[in-house]
């Protein structure tokens, strides 16, 4: 189980589960065969992973409402199973590359943004001289800028190099994420203390970071996924409110006369759903948006849609 929750080689798991099973005949435990229908999905097997569920049903005492629950969780997790089969039969022009050494660790690197062809931001939890360790014993989140040079991409010292992306001295002793520069490149947004900031690119240097409207920045839990229209006009974000459809959903604001920000609408329930909604990116001509989703009808886990 250790192995099965980590984020890191998830399918080691697999063996010891196989012989968990095959050494214990007279006394399994039944949720033995969950967490290994579950990592045979994890790993694409996903004929082995409705084999397992399919002996894990019947050792589900039904009687209960917990019990009932499950049943229905693991109908849903063979449907995923039955998508995702079907997905991977079907053949796509997609090339998927590490972008390198440069840039990439054994820790987590995310949250990509791209200021031009040849400049990217990302956001690390890396360890450093300077930051130190959260909650969850990892290093806290900094910024990270990256150059496209020679054919492959270069880390930057951010300290000496950042002036012209973005505010200088960025990184704090809590988390910093990097999130979206406006189309025009002159306005960056950051989270930072559980909320979006904002910076804009005046003569010639970037302005001390500044707190987004309350609209934006309110009382539920704000989640560094933002996207913007060209125009700046509208902007779509994650937030998880009582008063939406359960999890996280998506909402977006509409920038007033007076420069401030609306008071934000769920985008419904096309797109939001009971379970977690995030990422949200809106296409350069406005017309598509990209999000992912744990709610939609997809392979298990968060999923990409349009």
């Amino acid at each position: 189980l250790s192995y099965f929750y980590s984020n890191y080689q998830r399918e080691k798991a697999i063996p010891y589960l196989e012989d968990a099973l095959k050494y214990s005949t007279k006394d399994t435990i039944p949720e033995i065969y969950y967490y290994l229908a579950k990592a045979y999905h994890f790993n694409g097997d996903y004929q082995k992973s409705e084999r397992a569920y399919a002996l894990f049903v019947p050792k589900i005492k039904v009687n209960t409402l917990a019990g009932r629950k499950l049943v229905t969780n693991v109908k849903n997790l063979n449907r995923y199973n039955k998508n995702a089969a079907i997905l991977k039969r079907t053949k796509h022009k997609i090339t998927i590359k590490n972008i390198g050494a440069g840039i990439n660790t054994s820790e987590q690197e995310y949250a990509p943004v791209i200021k031009d062809s040849t400049t990217l931001l990302f956001t690390s939890r890396r360890k450093s001289i300077t930051n130190k360790l959260a909650a969850d014993l990892m290093p806290y989140e900094d910024i990270y800028l990256a150059k496209f040079k020679n054919n492959h991409w270069v880390l930057e010292n951010n300290e000496l190099n950042s002036g012209e992306y973005m505010p200088p001295h960025i990184n704090t002793k809590k988390h910093d994420a990097a999130i979206i520069y406006s189309k025009d490149g002159k306005t960056f947004y950051s989270y930072k203390k559980n909320k979006i900031w904002y910076s804009t690119f005046e003569n010639g240097k970037w302005t001390t970071l500044k707190l987004l409207d309350q609209e934006i920045n309110g009382t539920g839990i704000r989640v560094p996924s933002t996207s913007l229209t060209a125009d700046q006009e509208k902007m779509f974000f994650v937030t998880a409110e009582k008063k939406g459809f359960g999890g996280k959903d998506i909402y977006m604001s509409k920038r007033l006369k007076n420069g401030k920000w609306s008071e934000p609408t769920n985008l419904g329930d096309i797109i939001n759903t009971p379970e977690d909604e995030d990422a949200p990116y809106l296409s350069p001509d406005g017309k598509t948006l990209y999000f992912s989703s744990k709610g939609h009808d997809g392979i298990g886990g968060y999923d990409i849609y349009k």
